[in-house]
């Protein structure tokens, strides 16, 4: 028997008008991006709203953040990834440079990058310092790309995409080391 999903539920955070996509927890705060184009922010100590973060003029489908940085990134199906800052609660840049939605962000540890993945079977690379971009690496995969991830070795990264297919490759010249079918 499967038990009714409110049963063991602890606690219901409600207030977005569309499906939630994403999440992302900062310490004991959590970011929500949705269908409706914004991200709300949760105290997890005390399950509360504090805001919410309006901006993106498409669903927000991915984030990222670094409490070191004080930064939340957030990806979306306007083309756009937003830079927030973590003090302010405000958009601080607006990245440009997919040509379609922006599907994954990840911010690499140990590094001043951060990576995106998009609809437009692009990876690019982004300087986390001058949030310029660093690389671009065109048709990276056949199809869109719905994930990027670091690898623990921390020296690659790999990428996962509608073509059925996953690549790992080398974040020191930004080259695929290898096609996982």
């Amino acid at each position: 028997k499967v038990s009714a999903p409110e049963e063991h539920c602890v606690h219901i955070l409600a207030g977005h008008n569309g499906f939630v996509q994403c999440l992302c927890t900062v310490g004991d705060v959590l970011f929500t991006g949705s269908q409706d184009c914004n991200i709300m922010i949760w105290d997890l100590n005390n399950l509360q709203y504090i805001g919410t973060l309006p901006g993106h003029r498409g669903f927000v489908k991915c984030m990222a953040a670094s409490l070191s940085r004080k930064m939340l990134c957030s990806g979306s199906q306007d083309k756009t990834i937003k830079i927030w800052s973590l003090e302010t609660f405000s958009s601080t840049k607006t990245l440009y440079g997919h040509t379609s939605e922006v599907n994954s962000l990840v911010l690499f540890e140990g590094s001043e990058v951060l990576v995106s993945g998009g609809e437009d079977r692009s990876v690019r690379v982004w300087d986390l310092n001058t949030l310029a971009m660093l690389a671009s690496l065109e048709q990276a995969h056949l199809s869109g790309i719905f994930r990027v991830r670091q690898l623990d070795s921390g020296d690659s990264f790999i990428t996962a995409s509608r073509d059925r297919t996953m690549k790992v490759w080398l974040s020191s010249t930004w080259q695929a080391r290898r096609t996982l079918a």
